[in-house]
């Protein structure tokens, strides 16, 4: 029991002093805060990109001739939001010369097929340029609008004939298993990585100024010398940082999800489910990471005499995710990989905001993981603080 209230003394000393100094507060919560908004504006910049790349703006040519065909392809097209620009000209050979009230980027025109007898078939013809990378997609975007135009009229007319379009004993079924697109996936891991990181800067302030700081400025000495358990100070600074990385890691996930829920991500065809189930999901998966963070810096910041240095040591180890999870598809296939922390996490993760099974093997594999690293950890801090080179101040 007295062992207890020495703790909680212990954590009410810590606590303390980290609310003490503001900057030092804000500093400890800046990436919470900070960050989420530049994963915003940095989402937001890639959707423009892409969806300015495949935005079309489509031109059809108006002709007498196939006047009903041609009423029938613009409110098509109407529906599908596409802005479309009567023309009456001749077929140009330079859109980008085309007046800007009229300009557009693809043109429809129907034409009879070539060496048609005078029947009722017809050819819509798209006209395009490939000169650049923008304007293939807007071709390509183009000829799948007027590909499904044809297919839907198809139906009608098998309608209209009294039969039924899904009669035929053959059907074809596209089911994607993984909707993700390579370009999606690298997005996927700017995000988790975006999450990962969460503990490790946001307890890198405190655990420096706990450990580091307090060797520096030679207050840990005169708790060394107290007739204490050094398991208690020990356990009160690794608790503090620990619930630090805790809460700062909820904090970011939040404000992040909440401000990429108003993006429109499906644009870039990026699945992400960010329910109230998947948070408590993330949080559980995160919770033993930031454990094990919080014990592994201050093992890294026990061994600096001074802030500064402490601190040059803490930043290096915050950029381990980053290598992690951008070398993390190298390792998929590897057995190893699913129990190893950060590269399991990211996998679990994944998992979670594409609505797939987690594995709970996976999950108890990754927190015993942690949970033995940090063991290891604080039982290296607790040699560290026995050692004459931490008691002479050396």
């Amino acid at each position: 029991m007295a062992s207890i209230k020495v703790l909680f003394a212990l954590i009410k000393k810590e606590c303390w002093e980290l609310l003490r100094d503001k900057r030092s507060l804000v500093a400890t919560f800046a990436y919470a805060l900070v960050g989420p908004f530049l994963l915003y504006v940095l989402i937001k910049g890639f959707i423009v990109t892409t969806t300015q790349e495949t935005e079309v703006n489509v031109g059809l040519q108006t002709d007498a001739r196939y006047e009903q065909s041609v009423r029938q392809i613009q409110h098509y097209l109407t529906t599908q939001n596409i802005s479309v620009v009567n023309y009456s000209g001749e077929l140009p050979t330079d859109f980008d010369q085309l007046p800007a009230d009229k300009g557009f980027d693809a043109l429809i025109r129907v034409e009879p097929p070539m060496g048609a007898d005078g029947g009722e078939r017809m050819v819509i013809a798209v006209y395009g340029d490939q000169g650049s990378q923008g304007r293939s997609k807007q071709l390509e975007k183009t000829v799948e609008l007027v590909s499904q135009f044809v297919t839907n009229q198809r139906q009608d007319d098998l309608i209209k004939q009294g039969l039924n379009p899904s009669s035929s004993q053959w059907q074809v079924e596209k089911r994607v298993i993984n909707e993700q697109t390579q370009s999606t996936n690298r997005l996927m891991d700017t995000l988790l990585i975006f999450l990962l990181l969460a503990p490790f800067f946001i307890t890198l302030n405190y655990i420096n100024d706990a450990t580091a700081g307090e060797r520096e400025r030679g207050s840990l000495m005169p708790l060394l010398t107290q007739p204490m358990s050094r398991d208690l100070l020990i356990a009160s600074k690794w608790s503090v940082g620990s619930l630090l990385g805790i809460v700062g890691s909820l904090v970011t996930m939040l404000i992040g999800f909440t401000l990429i829920a108003d993006l429109p991500v499906y644009e870039i065809g990026l699945q992400l489910n960010p329910s109230a189930v998947n948070a408590v999901l993330t949080m559980a998966i995160i919770t033993p990471l930031a454990l094990c963070i919080a014990s592994v810096q201050m093992l890294i910041a026990f061994s600096a005499k001074s802030f500064k240095e402490g601190q040059s040591y803490l930043t290096l180890f915050s950029f381990i995710p980053l290598i992690a999870v951008f070398m993390a598809d190298k390792f998929d296939d590897a057995s190893w990989s699913a129990m190893t922390p950060l590269l399991g996490h990211q996998q679990m993760l994944k998992s979670v905001f594409v609505n797939q099974e987690v594995d709970n093997a996976q999950f108890i594999g990754l927190t015993i993981s942690c949970i033995l690293i940090t063991s290891i950890a604080l039982l290296a801090v607790r040699k560290q603080l026995n050692s004459e080179g931490v008691l002479q101040g050396r």
